[in-house]
């Protein structure tokens, strides 16, 4: 089971951080994250 939380956390943090993604316009979920916070956008503001 430690072997699997691991990997899969190895895998979100690559797929977060580290790859891009067309529909962010080629930047990776955290750079997008980033630019909308100093943006003024928080993700709070959508709940």
């Amino acid at each position: 089971l430690n072997e699997v939380r691991e990997i899969t956390e190895r895998w979100v943090s690559e797929y977060n951080c580290e790859r891009p993604h067309e529909s962010l316009n080629n930047m990776t979920p955290e750079e997008y994250r980033q630019h909308n916070h100093l943006a003024g956008i928080s993700k709070n503001a959508w709940n």
